[in-house]
């Protein structure tokens, strides 16, 4: 929930045009861009769009309704973000992790793991995302071994090290997001 809070925060910041993209690192394509840098009405729109389904989901799930929440963060899927535009991409899988998380919490673990399988399949691109979507699927690893605790030693052994191989790609694609931030700040 404090990623959501933060990511929302940061959106907010784009929309109320807060954030000046040259200086953040955002990598949107020119075509996305105004004559002074700005990002894209078309992409501040379905950003905004996310950001309101986000919201709806938050009041979901305080009134207990954890379908209408699932449904709000599904519509997020059906948002057309402009072609090519990184933050459309970044939005899709935060998406996708806040939905896995929510179905695992709701004993839907199979339904959890096509989520995150299917936002994986649909990007490889480093970013903050893809490695938060590694970092979900390692528990949803984790939450499956703990089922198997006690029933089958060996199969839950085997989840706890594709948790393990999951968080590791995470760390990874979060190092490589750094340095090349880090390259960026460079002189």
């Amino acid at each position: 929930m404090k990623r959501a809070l933060a990511y929302l925060g940061l959106l907010a910041l784009i929309l109320a045009g807060g954030c000046d993209a040259r200086r953040s690192g955002v990598t949107t394509p020119p075509a996305e861009r105004d004559d002074d840098g700005a990002l894209s009405a078309a992409l501040l729109a379905a950003l905004g769009q996310a950001k309101s389904y986000h919201h709806l989901a938050d009041v979901h799930l305080a009134d207990g309704d954890s379908d209408a929440a699932a449904a709000a963060l599904r519509q997020i899927f059906a948002i057309r973000f402009p072609a090519g535009a990184p933050e459309g991409e970044e939005t899709l899988l935060d998406a996708r992790a806040r939905l896995a998380k929510l179905e695992l919490g709701r004993g839907n673990a199979d339904e959890a793991r096509r989520v995150v399988d299917e936002g994986l399949a649909a990007t490889s691109r480093p970013s903050f995302f893809r490695a938060n979507l590694y970092n979900v699927s390692g528990e949803l690893h984790e939450a499956r071994a703990h089922a198997l605790d006690g029933t089958d030693a060996v199969a839950a052994r085997a989840e706890r090290r594709a948790a393990i191989a999951d968080y590791h790609q995470a760390i990874e694609i979060d190092e490589r997001v750094q340095q090349a931030l880090d390259k960026e700040a460079r002189p």
